[in-house]
C-alpha cells in the first residue's frame, strides 16, 4: 500500500515536541506519523531554524524537507497537511497552502483567534474543494 505524502507546518509542542510526556504513546503529529508507518514525510516546517535542526536531528529525518520558508514547500497529490502552529498564523498558512488541493488539512484548534477568522477559514476550504 502506498504511504500518504504529509506535511507538517508548526513543530512545536504538538507539532513535533511533547517526547518525553510519555513512554508508549506518541504525543505529537511527527511521532504519530511515524509510529504509524502510513505516512511518507515529505515536509516539515517552523519559523525557527534552531527547532527545524532539532527536530530533523531528534528524528534523523535525512530524506524529509525541512524548512523555515512555507512557500519551498513541496507538493504531492493525495497529500494531507497538518496545521499546528498558534491561532493567529491559521488563515494565512490556509491562504498559503490552498493552491496545493491536498486531499486533507488538520487544524489545531482553535480553528481561528475568532468567529470571524475561523469562518473565513472554513469557506476558504469549502472554495477547494
Amino acid at each position: 500500500m502506498a504511504k500518504i505524502p504529509l506535511s507538517i507546518i508548526g513543530l512545536g509542542r504538538i507539532g513535533a515536541g511533547n517526547e518525553n510526556l510519555s513512554n508508549y504513546k506518541p504525543m505529537s503529529h511527527l511521532a504519530a506519523a511515524m509510529k504509524h508507518g502510513g505516512f511518507d514525510l515529505i515536509n516539515l516546517v517552523d519559523e525557527s531554524l534552531t527547532r527545524c535542526s532539532q527536530v530533523k536531528d531528534r528524528y534523523h529525518l535525512s530524506q524529509t524537507k525541512i524548512t523555515t520558508d512555507i512557500d519551498k514547500i513541496t507538493h504531492t497529490k493525495g497529500s494531507v497537511i497538518v496545521i499546528a502552529t498558534p491561532p493567529d498564523t491559521h488563515k494565512a498558512i490556509v491562504d498559503k497552502i490552498i493552491k496545493y488541493r491536498p486531499s486533507l488539512v488538520l487544524i489545531e484548534k482553535p480553528l481561528g483567534r475568532d468567529l470571524i477568522s475561523a469562518s473565513q477559514i472554513v469557506d476558504k476550504l469549502a472554495e477547494a474543494k
